[in-house]
């Protein structure tokens, strides 16, 4: 059977629910059991009918489920086998500044503006249907929550973009998973831009993770410090927009996660998923803050 298929299974059920079925298959409830056995066959086979699999007995599905959770384990086993090997290896030890390969206006007024705007001919009209925002009002300061942002203020630097899809293809081990603010605010009674220190939120980089890019399929296996196995965190299609934008989605484009991503001189592949939020007080100030979750990874094998 493909891998691909097996990643079809794997997705749609979990490796959590996989290792329990494997135990015992036969103990769920029937109805699961049959809504198990559906999304299997029709991984296998996309044509098949629901009733094909409503006529098994019991003894039958219990069976095929048994046979298929034993194939789909070792595929696990097998992934997280090489992860094992992987992390053995020593990490780079390259240094990266939280301001790394992040490009913001000039703080000058009128230059901001022009700075800012240049950012939006990356955007295709495809990626502006993903947006979407929330707004509220706290005492004349107008709140503006962008969950995921492709136009921050904080941009990933130009000079990063990949003309190559072909060289995401591979494994890639994560040399750093953190969380960073970026905060410009304008005073416009005067015209003045002020920028706030960078600041790092949150930092898991002593996690060990490996992400798998595959001709259309992104997967992200995750090891927490502490923890014995590796996770599945990430597993969906992706699409190349633009070349700086990574679209990551199940079934509608649309309704997915957008990344910016990019490569620096030494092949390291840095992904930025912005999160926006602008308060604004009419006439007074407007503060624009971008909360970056940074994923900076090193290319350990091309498969």
């Amino acid at each position: 059977m493909a891998h691909a298929c097996w990643d079809k299974i794997i997705s749609d059920l979990g490796e959590e629910r996989i290792r329990n079925l494997k135990t015992n298959p036969a103990c769920h409830q029937r109805g699961e059991r049959k809504g198990v056995l559906w999304k299997m066959c029709k991984a296998i086979d996309p044509g098949i009918h629901h009733k094909n699999t409503e006529n098994m007995t019991g003894k039958q599905s219990a069976v095929f489920i048994l046979i298929i959770t034993n194939c789909l384990s070792v595929e696990i086993f097998s992934q997280e086998s090489k992860f094992e090997q992987l992390s053995l290896n020593k990490k780079s030890t390259e240094q990266f500044s939280l301001e790394y390969k992040i490009s913001r206006p000039r703080l000058e007024y009128f230059n901001w503006d022009n700075d800012f705007d240049k950012y939006y001919r990356y955007l295709t009209p495809l990626l502006r249907k993903t947006q979407a925002y929330l707004s509220g009002n706290d005492n004349g300061v107008v709140i503006t929550m962008t969950p995921n942002s492709i136009i921050p203020h904080a941009q990933l630097d130009t000079n990063t973009i990949v003309n190559d899809p072909e060289k995401l293809i591979g494994t890639w081990r994560m040399l750093r998973f953190r969380s960073i603010l970026f905060n410009d605010s304008v005073y416009i009674p005067t015209k003045t831009y002020y920028r706030l220190g960078d600041r790092l939120l949150d930092d898991k980089s002593n996690d060990e993770g490996f992400a798998v890019f595959t001709d259309n399929n992104f997967k992200l296996h995750v090891r927490e410090v502490g923890k014995k196995d590796f996770k599945r965190v990430v597993s969906s299609k992706y699409k190349v927009e633009n070349r700086r934008y990574l679209m990551l989605y199940k079934f509608s484009k649309t309704s997915g996660g957008v990344l910016q991503f990019g490569m620096d001189e030494k092949g390291f592949l840095i992904l930025n998923y912005p999160k926006v939020i602008e308060n604004e007080k009419k006439g007074e100030y407007i503060s624009y803050y971008a909360i970056i979750e940074q994923y900076i990874f090193e290319k350990v094998s091309g498969e």
